[in-house]
Parts: structure tokens; sequence; C-alpha cells
């Protein structure tokens, strides 16, 4: 039995594990984030596109992480504009969720709430 968590691209084929990854690290773009982005209700920002930029880049980097590290880090990283607080304003569906659907970034697989990180 495959060990790798399902991941649901926004595309009408389902791709898991690694596929996915490299399908929505590859495929994605930031006209694709305003369009789903649109569909969830938000119009991205400047601020909220840094946020997708930076959460890609630290995907490239360190790779996945656990959803608490995950918001640990966003929170740390935008402490000065108001961390959590700020960030749930941004991503009401949850900053970790919801900011990792529109970067294009497999949800973290411990995040069993989708809108883990939210205040709703």
């Amino acid at each position: 039995m495959q060990d790798t968590p399902l991941f649901v691209a926004h595309s009408e084929t389902a791709r898991t594990g690694a596929e996915a990854e490299a399908y929505e690290l590859d495929e994605w773009s930031e006209e694709r984030a305003v369009q789903l982005a649109r569909e969830e209700g938000i119009e991205l920002t400047p601020e909220h596109m840094a946020i997708l930029r930076f959460l890609r880049e630290q995907y490239r980097v360190r790779g996945p992480m656990p959803a608490r590290e995950m918001i640990a880090m966003l929170s740390e990283e935008y402490q000065t504009q108001g961390g959590k607080k700020h960030l749930y304003h941004l991503f009401p569906g949850g900053p970790v969720c919801q900011a990792s659907r529109l970067a294009g970034l497999p949800v973290p697989s411990d995040a069993i709430d989708k809108s883990f990180g939210s205040v709703m």
C-alpha cells in the first residue's frame, strides 16, 4: 500500500504524491493563482502574491513540511505585518491550506481540517 497521501490537483483529473506535486509546481502561474483565488472569493493583492511566492520558494528549498511548522514559519516571516491574524485576514480559508492550494503546492497531509489556521 502506498504511503503517499492523496492530493487532488485543481484539474479534471486527480494526481497523487510526487506526480501531483510536480504537476502543480510546473503548471502554476500567477494568472492561475488569480483565477483559483477568484473562484474562492478572494481578489489577490501584491501582498497575497508575495506570500504565495514565499511559500513556493520555501517549498523548493525545504520541501514539504508539516502544517504546524508551516504556520509557525509564516507567522514568523510576517510578524511585523501582524503575524497569524494578518495571514488569516488574507487567507480566510486558512493560511496553510488555502495559501498552499493557491500557490500550487500540496496541502500538508497533517492538515486534516482544510481550513487549518482559520479563525472561522
